[in-house]
């Protein structure tokens, strides 16, 4: 989402086919973190209907929506941003990579660690 952001502030901008500048890039970085923090928001306000039968069948404490909101940006925002500096610094593969790898770290850790010793 960031490279068509930035394709499309530097046609905008009427640069040359260079590439974008870093003012740019971080523009399309900051704009691609606002959509995703707004999806966020709108996932976390608009259960799925899969949410509302789990919610029907096994009734349980739900956080509140400012807690629940608050809780996911904290882990969107500094994960897209950095995302963003390596995607400035490094280019889109290394963005790939560490993405692929964070996954994969978080499956490993989640089966690992929490499910284990649940």
């Amino acid at each position: 989402m960031v490279s068509v952001f930035a394709l499309l502030l530097s046609q905008i901008g009427n640069t040359d086919s260079s590439g974008p500048d870093t003012k740019r890039l971080w523009s399309a970085i900051i704009i691609a973190t606002a959509i995703g923090a707004i999806g966020v928001t709108i996932r976390q306000f608009t259960p799925s209907q899969i949410d509302r039968i789990w919610l029907a069948v096994f009734p349980n404490h739900r956080d509140a929506f400012l807690l629940l909101f608050g809780r996911d940006l904290l882990r969107t925002i500094p994960q897209s941003l950095a995302l963003g500096w390596l995607y400035v610094r490094y280019g889109i593969e290394a963005v790939i990579v560490t993405s692929f790898l964070g996954s994969i770290l978080g499956y490993l850790l989640f089966i690992h660690v929490f499910v284990k010793f649940a």
